[in-house]
């Protein structure tokens, strides 16, 4: 077993908010979902406007290797850090100075994984339902389709997923119904004021 941080210290988490957790599964987990949705372009991109260090703490620095120059469509990676934009030319090994990057457009290839945020979410609420609740969470939670679900991170076999009775809404996946719509904005409204990462449960008279 080893500490499970329930939201990761590289996304706002804390030492103070752990569970102790299988360590094998653990570290493939943490690889397949923690590890990639810090590494998200645009979960990069909150990371380093807030500062996130985690672990390391170093800098958090977003970065972007599939990169062309327009004009030349000479291959280079972009970095931003709290100093701003840094391009580096893949061929002739360097960075990029002065007159060198005035003018320069560039042309940007990016992959989203449709399923990391969800993955993460699933993640979350077993780990914090469980650190909550203890084993009311596991008579009164769904906790068998949250985890089908984030074992599909180490699998990918979407037979594995299709029958679960589970909605996630983000960014780019919305739910067309009144009073789902109406808790986001409810919650959305909470977390502008928080300010922070965090979890929260609602509960009706017989689940979470």
């Amino acid at each position: 077993m080893n500490p499970e941080h329930v939201i990761p210290l590289s996304l706002g988490g804390s030492n103070g908010f752990c569970i102790n957790v299988n360590a094998d599964i653990n570290s493939k987990l943490g690889s397949k979902i923690d590890g990639k949705l810090t590494n998200d372009y645009l979960i990069s991109c909150l990371r380093r406007r807030n500062n996130l260090r985690g672990h390391s703490k170093k800098e958090p620095i977003t970065s972007l290797r599939r990169v062309k120059l327009k004009d030349t469509k000479r291959p280079v990676q972009l970095t931003f850090n709290s100093e701003g934009k840094h391009v580096y030319d893949l061929i002739e090994k360097r960075r990029l100075l002065g007159d060198e990057l005035k003018g320069l457009e560039y042309q940007v290839q990016m992959k989203f994984d449709k399923h990391i945020r969800s993955l993460f979410v699933a993640k979350t609420i077993l780990s914090a339902g469980y650190s909550i609740y203890g084993d009311k969470f596991l008579q009164f939670a769904d906790h068998e389709s949250l985890r089908c679900y984030m074992n599909f991170a180490l699998h990918r076999d979407k037979g594995l997923i299709e029958h679960l009775n589970l909605r996630f809404m983000d960014q780019f996946n919305e739910i067309e119904d009144k009073r789902t719509v109406e808790a986001r904005d409810y919650f959305k409204l909470i977390f502008k004021e928080l300010n922070c990462s965090a979890v929260m449960f609602t509960l009706c008279s017989e689940h979470f």
